[in-house]
């Protein structure tokens, strides 16, 4: 697990400056693509939580609200700076994420479409232990669900659509039931005839 987690502060605008490289990097040298905007929100977000100055970090609160709002409202992508995200994050693809406030996540992990990552209803919201924490080089796959406070390990592949609420070893691959396939039923002589008209 990355000692990022353990204090997730950036403490200078050369490690912000630093983090967005990185996350620029991992998102195809593309500032256009809105997984790349949603980690410049979030870290400025980060970085702005640290600074000292009351007009200073008022100003930048407000721009890191304004950035949040239009990431989660035009692209879909719910993420607030309170959680602890690792370096490397690589959000694929927009719409229909939401990452809960007090997530944990590791160093160089991707998250695809429509992945929700949050507490499972009425735990309490206070408690970072009833948030998900994700270890390093986890592959989200689309419309993944991972709920309540479990533990994901290193190098994990969740596939497409799996709801995971246990704990996962490292190394593991998590998917969901492979869909079945069903004859469609004798059509009757009533359907047949509608249809003939």
């Amino acid at each position: 697990m990355a000692k990022y987690r353990d204090d997730a502060t950036i403490r200078s605008f050369q490690e912000l400056k630093a983090c967005i490289w990185e996350d620029w990097k991992v998102n195809h040298f593309s500032f256009l693509r809105p997984g790349c905007q949603a980690m410049v929100m979030y870290r400025f977000g980060v970085w702005q939580g640290g600074l000292e100055g009351r007009f200073l970090k008022t100003l930048a609160g407000w721009l890191y609200k304004s950035m949040h709002v239009f990431c989660r409202n035009f692209y879909g992508i719910e993420l607030y700076s309170t959680a602890r995200i690792g370096r490397r994050l690589r959000i694929s693809h927009q719409s229909g994420i939401v990452l809960d406030p007090k997530l944990v996540i590791g160093d160089d992990c991707s998250i695809r479409q429509g992945v929700t990552i949050g507490r499972v209803d009425g735990q309490g919201l206070k408690e970072r232990a009833n948030a998900p924490v994700i270890g390093d080089r986890v592959r989200i796959g689309l419309g993944a669900a991972i709920l309540g406070g479990i533990t994901v390990g290193d190098d994990v592949v969740i596939g497409p659509y799996a709801v995971v609420t246990r704990n996962v070893p490292s190394g593991s691959i998590v998917s969901c039931a492979p869909p079945r396939v069903f004859g469609r039923p004798p059509s009757t002589g009533k359907t047949a005839s509608k249809e003939a008209d």
